[in-house]
């Protein structure tokens, strides 16, 4: 059974996984799962709503979604599509130290792959905490991985240790992500709560 829950942590409904349902990841691509079932009276399901699949993470509606209804049964079909948490990185954009609460989003940064991960992972995890106008910090734990932990960099010991240059163009953070693994010929994927940079392989024991 697969639980779906409210931002806040409450049930909101409870499925098998049905005929239909799958995984689908695609490597620096999508990552989501489809949740396919059918009920007699519909269901609203909100942005942030999320279930967490065992080995797989944390999977969240991240785009309003309708059902459709079915005349022959006079119910509602869905087919709802869950996208991994770190997927929603795709709606925020690279700032340069976020931390201090900068909201400079167009700058220029040569620097190791190392530097360049760790302006990623300062910009994923300031999406946790938000900076407020009086000085306080109000807290966004569904920005935390499964809502309890910081993110985290992990760098291949192969990948090139020189400086690059690369231009941070009002870009968001999935891309900027995408954009250095290609300048320093190499790919990034999520292990749990890390973020890794190199070579994405894998072996058979």
């Amino acid at each position: 059974m697969v639980t779906i829950y409210t931002v806040k942590g409450t049930k909101r409904f409870e499925t098998p996984i049905n005929i239909g349902s799958k995984r689908a990841y695609k490597l620096m691509g999508d990552d989501y799962i489809t949740l396919v079932f059918s009920v007699k009276n519909p269901l609203k399901f909100a942005l942030g709503d999320y279930c967490d699949i065992q080995d797989m993470g944390r999977f969240e509606l991240c785009e309003p979604y309708k059902p459709t209804y079915n005349s022959n049964t006079g119910g509602y079909d869905y087919e709802l599509k869950l996208d991994a948490q770190y997927i929603k990185w795709r709606n925020k954009i690279m700032r340069y130290l976020p931390r201090i609460g900068s909201n400079e989003t167009s700058f220029a940064l040569t620097a190791t792959a190392e530097v360049h991960m760790e302006m990623i992972l300062a910009n994923v995890n300031a999406l946790a905490t938000e900076r407020l106008s009086d000085g306080t910090e109000q807290s966004h734990p569904n920005y935390l991985h499964n809502g309890q932990r910081e993110w985290v960099v992990s760098i291949d010991e192969g990948v090139d240790a020189s400086a690059k240059s690369l231009s941070y163009d009002s870009i968001n953070i999935i891309d900027a992500l995408t954009q250095i693994a290609e300048a320093y010929d190499c790919e990034w994927w999520i292990n749990g709560n890390i973020i890794c940079l190199g070579k994405c392989e894998e072996t058979n024991d």
